[in-house]
C-alpha cells in the first residue's frame, strides 16, 4: 500500500536556483515526504516561473528560472 506523506512548501524555502531546489527537494524525501505541494504564485498575485503570457507579474528572481520545471526534475 502507498502512504502519501505530503507537505506545503513555498518559494522561500526552494529557492531560487537549481541547486538550492535540489538540497530542499532532497531534505523532504530524507524526512520521508513523498509529495510535495509548491505554492507559486503569491498572495499578493507575482508569478514564481517566467511567464511570456504576463511577464509583469513575474518575481524578478524568476524571470529567468522556472521553479516548477526545475521542482518537477528533481523530484524523486
Amino acid at each position: 500500500m502507498f502512504t502519501i506523506r505530503g507537505c506545503w512548501g513555498g518559494t522561500g524555502e526552494a529557492g531560487t536556483s537549481r541547486e538550492s531546489v535540489s538540497a530542499y527537494i532532497e531534505k523532504l524525501h530524507r524526512a520521508g515526504i513523498n509529495a510535495l505541494f509548491l505554492g507559486i504564485k503569491e498572495g499578493d498575485g507575482r508569478l514564481c516561473w517566467p511567464s511570456e503570457r504576463f511577464p509583469e507579474a513575474v518575481k524578478p528572481e524568476y524571470r529567468d528560472f522556472d521553479l516548477p520545471q526545475v521542482a518537477l526534475e528533481e523530484c524523486h
